[in-house]
């Protein structure tokens, strides 16, 4: 999060968004949030279950939480972000966990963690 939203554009989809379902603007922004915030919440306890299976340090689960903050997750599944972020965590703590590995855990290919991977650290 940390980011104020400028752009014009988003603002007048969320106008016309609020025109549309007979709500002010400010309750359309808390929606948004409240969405924001239950998707956070979901990913750090996916990320806290999956490092306690794989038996990862506090760091390693602190490094992955952070990686993900200000992420937009839109409609990727949130699982495949936190498998890629703790993989990332991982090899910059040195604790080294394999795709396979942290792929099993959630269950979730490789290949889709080496992509999400790659727009993480791109």
């Amino acid at each position: 999060m940390g980011r104020i939203v400028t752009s014009v554009s988003i603002d007048e989809t969320l106008y016309h968004l609020a025109k549309e379902k007979g709500i002010s603007l400010s309750q359309v922004l808390n929606e948004a949030l409240e969405r924001v915030l239950k998707v956070e919440k979901e990913t750090d306890a996916l990320i806290k279950i999956a490092c306690r299976k794989l038996m990862l340090s506090k760091k390693v689960e602190e490094r992955a939480k952070n990686l993900l903050r200000g992420v937009n997750i839109g409609k990727k599944d949130p699982k495949v972000l936190v498998a890629s972020a703790i993989y990332i965590a991982c090899n910059s703590v040195g604790e080294r966990r394999t795709q396979r590995e942290i792929g099993r855990i959630l269950g979730i290919s490789e290949a889709i963690i080496r992509k999400r991977y790659k727009e993480l650290i791109g």
